[in-house]
């Protein structure tokens, strides 16, 4: 790690500090910190707002030569006023070319650190979500994680616009104003100084309720975008049970109640926009008159010109100021997204690979050792215990809601036992190198999903660097090669969002290509062939039998349909989360109990002890 990324590290670390987080500063140096790994584009960026703010403001020293030296003397005989003259055009000729080239400087290198940062912040976001494990995805509705990876994303790269458009501005403009403006009259700019921050101290205790109440109203609207998540994925169920108006209604009202907070954070905004310029207003005007009452009286030694140089000065130097005060709103709106951006993000931790074993060498027996789970409230499964040999077929059977899926996705290293543990091979399944342990993992799930890619890329998924013999050879297996030579471009035919352009079948077989092509030594299916027609099942467990063939291969399948399991090696009867019954078919028949009363009910008929 670079010292620049080191110092970024430090910079993130304390912005994070909890005594820092809600507050101004840490919701600036966060997402900045981001951006400043680019170093030479800051300091490039910084560079160029010094030279066009000394340049904006230091054209107006051309006032006073050209009003007291100038203008008085331009038609008396005998007066030389051309000195005078050139230095004024000279000033600003200089002044205009500088601040020209200072404010390209600064906005070229400003959208640079933008763009970079944005890119951190989303690096991070997607990098750590992938890394979660499953359970971190119960406690979070998927609206809310999008709204926050995308419209709270967005409304934090704005604290950055305002910074480094504003912020970073302001302080060169300020700085050389308060020079002139000093310079022009010191009495008359301690006034200025006193009067604009008595009356702007409302409008800054003002900005801290727009960020409450922005807050709320990012918190609801991504309520919203859960709602629209739900209405798309679910427009099925919806219109099945006719409720199309009840939940459009629904909708309607907390569409209403949106409408009625984002409102007020915009009242709130407004006043505050309209407040500084008030202000400002009000204090010119008063300098100015004071300004004018003081060369009447010839007071301090003012002239015409400084007066001139002051409220001109004055003018530009509020422009910032009105400028800070604007961001400062818009900050404090966009701080409440920033916050739920890094709240999401700080509730994760990639989880840690404890070990870094290789599955070399280590048999493929999978084995459970009085495991228990739950999604929270209740077991899922309870003091589980059996193990399937290398070179088995082990099928789990039961009731809805018996932790069927649970079982295999435990297997699967999708979640962490809360007692007990999954072995392979005698081993703790959480002391394998992940990668190494999924690469030896195929996984047929029961709803499968497919990408809005070619079939032949979601084929390869498993493998990428499958050949197209694999590949044709995996879906011979799984029995889609047929299928997929009728598309209108074989296996470079794009699927549609899902795989929705193909029947449900179709995505249950492509999907067990895709575990196929692994060639891996475990093998999880959870209702691999629900969606299949008898003829296709019979077809693909013929396959199977031959790839099981091919080296030891241990296999855990989930069946609904007890036809399909009546040649495993060992059946195991789930029911409430624990293990009933354990045995082959004609065992589980004989002892007369749950598998054979599930078995007859499927077909209707007893079964000949």
């Amino acid at each position: 790690m670079s010292r620049i990324e080191r110092f970024s590290n430090r910079i993130r670390e304390y912005a994070s500090q909890p005594k820092r987080q809600g507050t101004l500063l840490g919701g600036i140096l966060r997402p900045l910190s981001y951006g400043i790994t680019s170093w030479w584009a800051v300091l490039l960026m910084v560079a160029g707002a010094m030279v066009y703010g000394v340049a904006h403001m230091g054209k107006m020293m051309a006032i006073r030569p050209g009003v007291d030296q100038v203008l008085p003397n331009i038609k008396a005989d005998g007066m030389d006023f051309w000195g005078p003259l050139w230095l004024t055009i000279g000033i600003l000729v200089v002044g205009t070319f500088a601040e020209a080239i200072g404010k390209s400087t600064k906005r070229f290198f400003s959208q640079y650190i933008s763009y970079r940062t944005a890119i951190g912040i989303w690096r991070e976001l997607f990098r750590k979500t992938l890394h979660q494990e499953m359970g971190f995805f119960g406690r979070w509705k998927v609206g809310d994680l999008i709204h926050r990876m995308n419209d709270d994303v967005n409304r934090t790269l704005e604290i950055l616009k305002l910074v480094l458009d504003d912020l970073v501005m302001a302080p060169f403009l300020l700085i050389s104003g308060a020079v002139i403006v000093l310079y022009a009259s010191w009495q008359l700019a301690i006034f200025t100084i006193v009067a604009v921050t008595f009356l702007g101290y409302p409008l800054y205790r003002l900005g801290k309720i727009i960020r409450k109440q922005a807050k709320k109203r990012q918190d609801f609207h991504a309520g919203l975008t859960q709602d629209r998540m739900q209405m798309l994925t679910g427009f099925k169920t919806i219109k099945m049970f006719g409720r199309e108006e009840q939940e459009a209604d629904r909708f309607d009202g907390r569409s209403e109640t949106f409408f009625r907070k984002a409102m007020r954070v915009f009242r709130s905004k407004c006043i505050v926009k309209g407040g500084t310029p008030l202000v400002t207003g009000i204090v010119a005007a008063a300098g100015a008159i004071g300004g004018l009452m003081l060369i009447r009286h010839d007071i301090w030694g003012l002239t015409e010109g400084r007066l001139i140089l002051f409220v001109a000065a004055t003018n530009q130097l509020f422009k910032p100021i009105q400028d800070m005060s604007k961001a400062y709103s818009k900050m404090n709106d966009s701080l409440a997204s920033c916050d739920r951006v890094f709240d999401y993000l700080d509730a994760m931790d990639i989880p840690q690979d404890r070990g870094g074993r290789s599955l070399n060498g280590v048999e493929p027996s999978v084995a459970f050792e009085d495991v228990t789970f739950s999604y929270g409230d209740g077991a899922v499964l309870d003091g589980v215990s059996f193990e399937a040999k290398a070179g088995e077929v082990v099928a789990i059977v039961g009731t809805s809601g018996g932790g069927k899926t649970t079982l295999l996705d435990l297997a699967a290293r999708l979640y962490r036992p809360q007692t007990g543990r999954v072995t392979v091979g005698g081993i703790d399944v959480q002391e394998f190198a992940l990668d190494d342990y999924l690469a030896n993992l195929g996984i047929v799930p029961q709803e499968p999903f497919l990408f809005a890619n070619t079939v032949r890329e979601n084929i390869a998924f498993g493998k990428p660097d499958a050949t197209d013999e694999e590949i044709v050879e995996a879906a011979t297996i799984a029995n889609i090669h047929d299928f997929i030579t009728t598309l209108p471009d074989g296996y470079d035919t794009v699927l549609g969002e899902r795989g929705q352009t193909v029947s449900g079948g179709q995505r249950q077989r492509i999907a067990t290509a895709r575990a196929v092509i692994k060639d891996a030594r475990i093998l999880l299916l959870d209702e691999a062939t629900s969606a299949l027609d008898a003829e296709s099942e019979k077809a693909f467990y013929n396959a199977l039998e031959r790839l099981i063939s091919h080296g030891d291969k241990t296999v855990l399948i989930v069946a609904h349909r007890l036809s399909t399991v009546t040649n495993a090696d060992r059946i195991l009867v789930l029911e409430n989360g624990r293990i009933v019954e354990q045995g082959t078919h004609e065992e589980l028949i004989k002892s007369g109990r749950i598998y054979r009363r599930l078995f007859e009910t499927q077909f209707n008929q007893p079964e000949n002890s």
